[in-house]
């Protein structure tokens, strides 16, 4: 069997994991990070970083809620990747071609070194389609 390969941007995993900030999101996030389990769910470094800085700073969560967080609900269902060279010089390409932030560029870029199919994100145009095969999806629309 196949697995598609998924990414699933910062934004989403913040939802997911944060029961009382906004339920609505919540619920969706969690719904569709569960409907993904028999998919290969991929996420950059850069992902888990944008997820401790936002509960740590914004969110006011302890070092071991974070750790707790992050450990239990992301790592056992995500393959981790580096970003690398490739990643940062196609980045490059991104912004130009989509007139996008540097840190954005960097996750789609991810996705699209990485062979994803789609790249779920709030932070990104829904139904761009990137060089044919990379489909970005904003789950809240």
């Amino acid at each position: 069997m196949v697995m598609n390969k998924i990414f699933v941007d910062s934004n989403l995993w913040i939802y997911a994991l944060l029961e009382a900030n906004d339920k609505t999101k919540n619920k969706t996030s969690v719904s569709l990070i569960e409907s993904l389990i028999h998919e290969q769910i991929i996420i950059s470094i850069q992902v888990i970083k944008e997820v401790h800085w936002t509960l740590q700073r914004k969110y006011k969560l302890s070092e071991i809620e974070i750790k707790k967080k992050i450990q239990n609900g992301i790592f056992p269902i995500v393959r981790i990747v580096e970003l690398n060279n490739n990643i940062y010089l196609k980045s490059a390409w991104v912004r130009d071609k989509f007139s996008i932030s540097f840190w954005d560029s960097l996750i789609l870029s991810s996705a699209i070194e990485n062979d994803c199919s789609t790249l779920y994100s709030e932070d990104l145009q829904h139904g761009l389609i990137i060089q044919n095969k990379l489909n970005i999806m904003n789950p809240f629309k």
